[in-house]
C-alpha cells in the first residue's frame, strides 16, 4: 500500500499499479470577519470527501490544493476570505471539496462520501468564537477564538477555520489549507517496483 499527501499547489499523482485507490480532499478553512472592534465569531471550515475507484497502472488525476482564507486587520481591509477548494479530476469527472465560505461551511460534490465543513462557534460577550474544525478522519482543529483583546487563532490542516478576534482586537485568525491525500492498495497480481516507490516518496507531499 503506497499513501501519497499533498498540501499545496496542483499536480498529477499517477498510479504506481494496478488495484484500489481511495481519494480523499479536504476543502480550506475561512477566516472570519475583523471588521470593527467588537468579538466576532468563529469561521466556517472546509468539506471533506471520500472516493474509492478501482485503477489501471499508469491511470492519472489531477489535484489542485485549497488554499487558506486569510484574514485582516480591523482597521485596514476589513471582512474575513473564504477557503479555496480541493480538487481531483479523474477524465471528465471533478470531486470537490470546496472551502469554508463566510456563511456556511464547504460543500462537497462528486465523491461516495460528501460532508459538509462545519459552523464556527457564536462570539460571547468579549470573547470570539472559536473556528469550525473540518470532518474526516485527519480534519484540522479550528482556531481558538480571542478574549478581550487577543487575536482569533489560526485554523489547523487541514481545514480548519480561524477563530474570531476578541473585543478590541486586531485581527481574526487564518484558516488552513485544504489537503488531497491518494492511498493505493495494489491488485494480488500487481506489483509496485522499488525504484517507483522511492521516486514517489521523496516526490509526494508533506503533510502539516
Amino acid at each position: 500500500m503506497t499513501v501519497d499527501t499533498f498540501t499545496s499547489g496542483s499536480g498529477t499523482y499517477t498510479c504506481l499499479a494496478a488495484g484500489t485507490l481511495v481519494i480523499e480532499g479536504y476543502g480550506a478553512g475561512a477566516a472570519p470577519t475583523s471588521a470593527g472592534s467588537n468579538a466576532v465569531n468563529g469561521g466556517y471550515s472546509g468539506a471533506y470527501g471520500k472516493k474509492t475507484l478501482t485503477v489501471t497502472a499508469g491511470q492519472t488525476f489531477g489535484y489542485s490544493i485549497g488554499s487558506g482564507g486569510i484574514s485582516y486587520l480591523y482597521s485596514g481591509p476589513i471582512g474575513g476570505q473564504a477557503g479555496g477548494a480541493t480538487t481531483v479530476t479523474n477524465g471528465g469527472t471533478t470531486y470537490t471539496a470546496g472551502g469554508g465560505i463566510l456563511t456556511a461551511g464547504g460543500a462537497a460534490t462528486g465523491w461516495d462520501t460528501n460532508t459538509s465543513g462545519t459552523a464556527g462557534a457564536i462570539k460571547s460577550g468579549n470573547l470570539g468564537g472559536a473556528g469550525g474544525s473540518a470532518p474526516g478522519p485527519v480534519g484540522g482543529a479550528g482556531g481558538a477564538g480571542g478574549l478581550n483583546a487577543s487575536n482569533g487563532g489560526d485554523g489547523t490542516a487541514p481545514g480548519g477555520a480561524g477563530g474570531g478576534m476578541g473585543k478590541s482586537a486586531y485581527s481574526s485568525g487564518q484558516g488552513a489549507p485544504g489537503r488531497a491525500i491518494f492511498t493505493l492498495t495494489p491488485s494480488g497480481g500487481s506489483t509496485v517496483s522499488r525504484r517507483s516507490l522511492s521516486l514517489r516518496t521523496r516526490s509526494r507531499g508533506v503533510a502539516n
